[in-house]
Order: C-alpha cells, then structure tokens, then sequence
C-alpha cells in the first residue's frame, strides 16, 4: 500500500483540519502521513519572511502529535518526497486578497523548488461563526465565506495550484443546514463535530473515495453517530458537486455577463455551472432548466448525475440560470440565454477547444431554446451565428408565446397566441438550421404535443429539411418527468437520448 505524504505550511486551522486525517485513512485501508509545520495566526506574509530568513519557528506535528522540534519551511520541504503541499491564509486575512500578495507566488515557487515532485494544493479555509463574523465587518457567516471563497479561488489561479481542498465549502454546509457546534470558539472548528468534517474533506479529496468505516475513529470530542453520518453525506454532497469522485473538472457559479470595463455582472441569476472533461477537447451542452420563468434552477438534484453520465461520453455539461419573474420580463430570460451561449464558444476559442455546441432546455427552457433557434436576433446580437450551433435540443418547450408571457401582457393564459414572442412566428424566416431534437412524453401538458406538432408541420410547410429533425416521445411520462429518471441499467433516460443525439450530429 502505497502512503501518501502531506505535508501543510500553516496554522491552528491546518492542525484543526488533519487532527484525525491518518485515522481516518487507516479505518478506510488507506495510508496517509500528515506532517504540519505550524504557526497560530500565521499569514502568508509571516510565511514568506520567514522563508527569505529561513527561520526555525515553526512547531512540527506528525498525525496530530507535536513532535516538541522547531522546524523551518526549507527543512520541511526537504525532508521526504512529498506527494502534497498545502498553503492557506490565515483566517484574520482570508477574506482579504490584498493580504495574499506578493507573498503567494514567492511562496509556490518556493516550494515547487525544494519539493518539485509535490502537488500544491490550497486549503480554502471556512468562516467565523456568526458569533464572531462582526470583528471582521460582516452580517453573517455566508457573506464571509463567500468572499473567503472568492480569496481562496483567486490564490489557485495565480500559483497555478493543482487544487483546492473546499473545507470551508463542508463547514459552510453544514451551519446552513444547522448542524450545531461546527465551531468550539467561534473562530476555530470544534474538536469533535468541526475536525471529523474536515478530516473526512481532506481524505476524500486525497483518495477519490468517499469515506466508510469512521465510525470507530477516536475523538477528542464525543459526537452522536447520528450526527457523524450527517457529516458524511455532508462531505459527499459537497465533494460529489466538485466532481471529485470521477474525471470531472468543475466551476460553480461563473457569471457569464461582463461589463464593458470587463466586471463580472453581480446579478447572481445570470451564472452557470461548468462539469468539464478531463481533456483538452470536447463538445459543450449548454443547458436551460424549466419552471416557467417563475421558478427552478440550473442545480437541481439530477445535476451530479447527469454530469458524470455526460463526462464518461466526453461531453461537457453547462447548465445555467437566467432572471425569472418578478425581477425580470420578457425578453430579458431570451437575452440572458443568447449571453450564456456566447460564454460558451468565447470559452472554447479562449481555451483553443475545437468542440462543437450544443444548446438544450426543458419546459420553459426548451421555449428558449426554440427562440433563440428560430429568431436569429437574439444570438445574432452577440456575435453569434447560428452555424456556431451544432444543434438544439427542444424539450417540452411552446411554440407559441409563452404562456407567462401572455400572463404579463394580462391575458388569459390558456390563450394561443402566435405573435414576436412565438418560436413559431419566425418559422420560414430562415432555411437554414442545424439539426433539432424535440421531445415530448406520452401524457405531456394539455395542447403541448398539438403546438409542436403544429411547429413541425409549419417547417413542412416552408420546406425545411425535415431529415435534421428528430421527434421522440418518451412513454409513461408525464410533463418533463423523464429528465430525472433513470433506466434499469441505472443510466439517465433523457440524458441518453441527449447523448446519442448528439454524438449523430
């Protein structure tokens, strides 16, 4: 069995984070050697004086026991082969990126040379309690973590890290879902609840496994088995969103609006979600979530699955959210779809990723996509062309104008309506159109297989190349039900028709 050696440049919170890492290793048939170099409270600033003068200050732990030495970070570094190296900031300078240079790069590159074998990984720290949150100008915990988190990811792309280790995302989770004394002072994590979470972060990340067997490890501090196993579905959830238990690369939350200034618009509606292969070349499914334009959301239960199950066919998955009734109106949703694609193809030239796009949504999603096919105005004004599309998959969406649509203009909702905000307005328009999948199921919404019928005999009608069409109904299905359904073999239903249709086109 080979023993992964870790070793932390760090502080009170990289002593928190590993107390129980090589235990909990040990319980899972893994090996893990965990070597802190500790300072309470040290910055990356005091790290990086003390790396110029190599200084013995530092206390020097060994699977959580001190080992009474004072050891420096060029002594460490050359102590074994490592196979990691952790850095963080600490907890006081987090969440204020100005305190991390010039100090991070100096630092990696110091490390790259006296441990050139070694992955650098950051240790995304968590946030003060809300007990304490005040002492550094915040309301509460979630906006420190936010711009903790922010920190933390900017420090990964400036060092080139080859990743970060997302307790602060674990210990976050579990204050919003009130799982109590995550914190034993308000500052540090507490001896039982806090460090098992991170430990069970660390190890995870480190192994690519989720955890089994903890329950016999030894804590400073006793916790209800009930309350361990929350932790673990905790950790899991949180891992599992990251991709880290397949090939999977992922971005959360990327907004895909910026200014003309190049600022990143603050609306947090208008991000998506990015579970990317771990290659250099592959296509893209940019995907609209349904709901009407009054609810819904790009993250939704499926979303872990459907990623893995594209990822392994080599194609990434992008789900992304758009303004909503009431903070927004038609068409803002349809400009906001058109500025997510853009994001796509300006990712895929900035990235030299020849892929091709592919763009889908279900229900109301699937009204998105219908327009932004078939009214060229909306992709067009953002410098995309519709040959830039490889094809579009049209789920349950209405032809006609939208029925919230209707509702906003204060018409009756049941109406059919073929007017600038119909799909089916613009049917002939154009001849030319890439390849379309139109799905529907068996006991779809009321008139909802007539109006794509409808669409279908208008393209006809016009003299559209019906051989790019493609129509499926999915049986024993009623509206959209299929998207979060899996087979026999346990394989997503929708997501196979999506998978084959474009692996045709």
């Amino acid at each position: 069995m080979k023993t992964i050696k870790i070793l932390s440049i760090g502080n009170s919170f990289s002593v928190d984070a590993q107390r129980y890492l090589h235990a909990i290793a040990e319980a899972n048939g893994e090996s893990i050697e965990c070597h802190d170099i500790v300072i309470g409270g040290c910055s990356l600033e005091r790290h990086y004086n003390n790396m110029l003068a190599d200084a013995y200050e530092y206390g020097y732990i060994i699977n959580g026991e001190s080992l009474g030495e004072k050891m420096s970070i060029k002594e460490a570094l050359l102590r074994c082969e490592w196979d990691y190296v952790t850095l963080q900031q600490n907890s006081r300078n987090s969440y204020k990126y100005e305190t991390y240079e010039p100090y991070a790069l100096p630092l990696a590159e110091y490390v790259r040379k006296y441990a050139p074998k070694a992955k650098i990984l950051i240790h995304n720290t968590w946030a003060y309690s809300d007990s304490l949150v005040s002492a550094c100008g915040f309301d509460n915990h979630r906006d420190m973590y936010s711009h903790i988190e922010r920190c933390y990811r900017k420090f990964a792309e400036e060092i080139g890290a080859d990743g970060i280790i997302r307790t602060g995302e674990v210990i976050e989770r579990m204050m919003n879902d009130s799982i109590r004394s995550t914190h034993r002072d308000g500052q540090h994590i507490s001896l039982g609840v806090g460090r098992y979470a991170a430990a069970l972060t660390f190890f995870s990340y480190l192994t690519g496994r989720r955890a089994v067997g903890t329950k016999n490890v030894e804590l400073d501090e006793a916790v209800p088995e009930a309350t361990l196993e929350k932790i673990k579905e905790t950790v899991d959830e949180a891992l599992a969103s990251e991709g880290f238990y397949y090939g999977i690369k992922t971005h959360r939350n990327v907004p895909y609006v910026y200014t003309y200034k190049g600022d990143a618009d603050k609306n947090p509606e208008r991000r998506l979600d990015m579970y990317l292969p771990d290659s250099n070349s592959f296509d893209v499914l940019l995907y609209f979530h349904g709901g009407g334009f009054v609810k819904g959301d790009k993250r939704g239960d499926f979303s872990e699955t459907l990623a893995r199950f594209y990822i392994e066919r080599g194609i990434a998955y992008v789900p992304a959210n758009y303004r909503m009734y009431p903070m927004a109106s038609f068409p803002d949703f349809v400009k906001d779809a058109a500025l997510a694609v853009k994001f796509v193809k300006d990712y895929l030239q900035k990235t030299g990723n020849s892929g091709k796009i592919y763009v889908g949504g279900t229900s109301a999603g699937g009204y998105l996509t219908q327009l932004l096919c078939f009214d060229r105005k909306y992709l067009s004004f953002v410098g995309v062309d519709s040959s830039d599309i490889a094809g579009y998959i049209h789920d349950a969406g209405q032809p006609t104008t939208h029925f919230n649509v209707l509702r906003e203009r204060g018409l009756d909702r049941r109406r059919v309506v073929v007017d600038e905000a119909a799909p089916l307005y613009y049917v002939g328009v154009e001849k030319e159109y890439p390849p379309m999948l139109f799905t529907l199921a068996d006991n779809d919404m009321k008139n909802r297989p007539e109006q794509t019928e409808l669409l279908l005999s208008t393209m006809r009608h016009f003299g559209y190349d019906m051989s790019k069409v493609e129509k499926v109904i999915i049986p024993d299905s009623t509206h959209s039900s299929y998207t979060s359904r899996l087979d026999v073999d346990g394989l997503p239903i929708f997501g196979k028709i999506i998978a084959d249709f474009i692996k045709r086109h």
